[in-house]
């Protein structure tokens, strides 16, 4: 409880709406971070079904975001592989089958 009140208190012209979307938002973003974007563990953590997280990461952006950053990591490495000449497309599987 200590927590959402720091939070709302940084944010008082807010309305409560939107105070609690941030303060969901930022449950889910921190959830989501510490599971490595596990959705299955991610919704665990926070007591609701997968299809729920689901919704709000699109909601709040959240999935997209991870995306993007997941498509930056394999064009750096794709760009690193492919300077060294080593490269192999297999080796990029893991990039690609993300939960997200």
């Amino acid at each position: 409880m200590v927590e959402w009140r720091r939070h709302f208190h940084q944010y008082p012209e807010l309305s409560l709406k939107e105070a609690v979307d941030d303060y969901e938002k930022s449950l889910i973003e921190r959830e989501w971070r510490s599971s490595t974007g596990k959705i299955a563990e991610t919704a665990r953590r926070l007591g609701i079904s997968k299809q729920l997280l689901k919704y709000k990461l699109d909601k709040y952006r959240l999935a997209s975001e991870a995306k993007e950053a997941a498509l930056l990591r394999f064009l750096f490495l794709f760009a690193i592989f492919r300077s060294t000449k080593r490269f192999r497309f297999s080796s990029m599987h893991f990039l690609l089958s993300s939960d997200p």
